[in-house]
C-alpha cells in the first residue's frame, strides 16, 4: 500500500511540475496558490504515511518486548 501511495504522490508531483514549467510567464496569484496547495497536500499525505509506518513498527517492537 505504501508503494501505491508513493507512486500516486510521485505522479501528482510530476504533473504539477510539468504544468508549472510549461506555463506562460506571469503566473497569476491563483495559480501560485493552487500550486502551493498541491504541494502541501502531497507533503501532508507523505507525512501521514510515514507516521503510520512508524506507529506500526513501534507496535511490533512493543509486542516483541512483551512476548519475550
Amino acid at each position: 500500500m505504501r508503494s501505491g501511495l508513493r507512486d500516486a504522490i510521485g505522479r501528482m508531483a510530476a504533473a504539477a511540475a510539468i504544468h508549472l514549467r510549461g506555463s506562460t510567464p506571469g503566473l497569476t496569484t491563483l495559480e501560485y496558490v493552487i500550486g502551493a496547495g498541491v504541494i502541501l497536500v502531497i507533503l501532508a499525505a507523505a507525512i501521514v504515511a510515514w507516521n503510520t509506518g512508524l506507529a506500526q513498527r513501534i507496535g511490533e517492537l512493543v509486542q516483541q518486548l512483551l512476548s519475550g
